[in-house]
């Protein structure tokens, strides 16, 4: 097998695959719950299979094939949950054929099949808030576990070495500040502060950051980004070019604030 794993605590597994893409396991006293699906080469149902023997659930962060890419290995009696503003993402990123994506290597459920989000889940040992933070792509979420004060964002304020807004299908930077500044308002009513854990989708991200040598996203990080939208907004801030993955007809560009980085479009910056 490809994955290795870790601990986080006594019910929290992280799983990483060859790609760096992180998967997590949280198991009750009678229910387990997997959050996202990753694209190692490796049948991912079988692995979980060998690490819990408890009925199972499977959350999607998002609609992007590094997060999705095993839903199809999962028989139809393990629920899977994306929310519905990312089926169109879902769809197209089911697609992939051949390339660095290896998605003849990869299996998807229909989505048809798929199950919207729900605002929480509750089992014994188990209570988890869905927090919507549209940007990234429009259904992102964050998974707030309270019981072990942890956040998964998937994608939905990077992983450490910045967001990106500069990809097909991504809501324009106005969105995303009005989203964030939703999302931090849910958050702090939910009791999450500076001493919660931020897990991301991207392990090895955190030590990717233009900011800083370990950047890992915590509280601070989504608040700085609030900041950095508006600053965007305000045209009181400054890019730097970059070559990577963008949206046709477009170009790149890095921008930072305190621990907050981001890449977007000039395009991407009011719908």
């Amino acid at each position: 097998m490809a994955y290795i794993m870790d601990k986080l605590n006594h019910q929290t597994t992280r799983i990483i695959d060859k790609e760096g893409d992180v998967l997590y396991l949280l198991e009750g006293s009678n229910e387990a719950l997997l959050i996202d699906t990753g694209m190692d080469t490796d049948n991912l149902y079988r692995y979980i299979l060998q690490q819990t023997d408890k009925p199972l659930k499977v959350i999607l962060t998002h609609g992007h094939i590094d997060h999705i890419g095993h839903t199809g290995d999962f028989p139809e009696s393990v629920n899977i949950y994306l929310h519905e503003k990312d089926l169109d993402i879902y769809k197209s990123h089911t697609r992939f054929s051949n390339g660095k994506y290896q998605a003849s290597q990869l299996s998807f459920r229909s989505a048809d099949k798929l199950l919207p989000m729900p605002e929480q889940f509750q089992s014994d040992g188990i209570r988890l808030e869905i927090v919507p933070l549209g940007g990234h792509t429009p259904g992102s979420v964050l998974i707030v576990d309270k019981i072990n004060k942890t956040v998964f964002t998937g994608d939905a304020i990077g992983s450490g070495c910045g967001c990106w807004m500069q990809i097909e299908g991504c809501l324009t930077i106005e969105e995303y500040h009005t989203h964030l500044i939703e999302a931090c308002r849910h958050l702090e009513e939910l009791g999450v502060d500076e001493t919660w854990r931020f897990c991301g989708g991207h392990y090895q991200q955190e030590y990717q950051s233009r900011v800083s040598c370990c950047n890992i996203p915590d509280l601070r990080l989504l608040k700085d980004m609030i900041i950095l939208c508006q600053r965007i907004l305000d045209k009181n801030t400054t890019y730097h070019e970059l070559h990577c993955m963008v949206r046709d007809g477009c170009i790149p560009y890095y921008t930072s604030y305190g621990k907050a980085e981001l890449i977007m479009t000039k395009e991407s910056i009011r719908s």
